[in-house]
């Protein structure tokens, strides 16, 4: 945590924010250029999209390989001698692998809470309903990656399951609800965004700073955003998943693991 990597990875997020305004500033057209609230909210949705890729990549990398790799490294059966309560062993892990990754996120705050502030188009409330939806979905994805590594022996193996899971919320429920709505001969009776992809990462960050005027996704879910659904359902899937996993590692007993290592 006070190595020059964290100040590089810090760097690097906000100068990627900074390039991701350029970019947008260069594609947009030029009779647009001109009006800066435009401007401003397609960089921040922009950004908020790329910053959700980045939390979604990097959070269940991050915590798959908090217990099969005390497994592997043969420090598990210490570990779970130590006087201290399940609980606080999960929420330590938790909180070690994805502080780094909260500060790289806030780092981008800067830069992108100033740009919108200096020329408008942005209200500050959808800034920070941005970061805390981030703050919702790395809790969420954490605590999934975490639970992947009390499900399998191996690392690799907790790193494909976390990432999979991960790529599934995001990506495949969007290809899933694509598919059905080729397969569908009539209209979408939720409207569209259909339902299933309202829980998707990428939605809801691109709903927060209102880049569209209407985002609902109609049907039950009426003049709601997705952001208003996924950010609830990530929090208490999150909680959900923290549950389980101190649940199994309750029931892991350190004497077993003895006859697992080499003879």
């Amino acid at each position: 945590m006070r190595g020059p990597r964290l100040l590089l990875q810090c760097g690097l997020c906000a100068v990627g924010v900074g390039a991701t305004a350029a970019a947008v500033w260069l594609a947009m057209p030029m009779s647009t250029r001109t009006t800066p609230a435009e401007f401003s909210r397609a960089f921040i949705t922009c950004a908020a999209v790329a910053i959700t890729l980045v939390v979604g990549f990097v959070a269940p990398g991050a915590t798959a390989g908090a217990f099969t790799l005390e497994r592997e490294r043969q420090t598990l059966e210490a570990l779970l001698v130590c006087p201290l309560p399940r609980r606080s062993l999960v929420l330590g892990k938790l909180w070690a692998a994805l502080l780094g990754l909260g500060l790289v996120t806030v780092s981008a705050l800067p830069v992108a809470g100033g740009v919108c502030m200096m020329i408008g188009g942005v209200a500050p409330a959808d800034i920070a309903t941005l970061f805390a939806y981030l703050v919702a979905y790395a809790g969420f994805t954490g605590a999934l990656g975490l639970w992947c590594s009390t499900c399998v022996r191996s690392t690799a193996a907790a790193i494909v399951m976390a990432y999979g899971s991960s790529l599934f919320i995001a990506i495949g429920t969007i290809v899933i609800d694509s598919l059905f709505d080729l397969l569908a001969a009539g209209p979408r009776f939720f409207g569209d965004p259909p339902w299933l992809s309202v829980i998707s990462p990428l939605f809801g960050a691109w709903s927060i700073p209102g880049a569209v005027d209407d985002f609902s996704p109609g049907g039950y879910w009426a003049r709601v955003e997705p952001w208003v659904i996924s950010m609830p359902f990530y929090v208490g899937m999150g909680c959900l998943v923290v549950a389980l996993t101190i649940a199994r590692v309750s029931r892991m007993d350190a004497g077993p693991l003895r006859r697992e290592g080499p003879p």
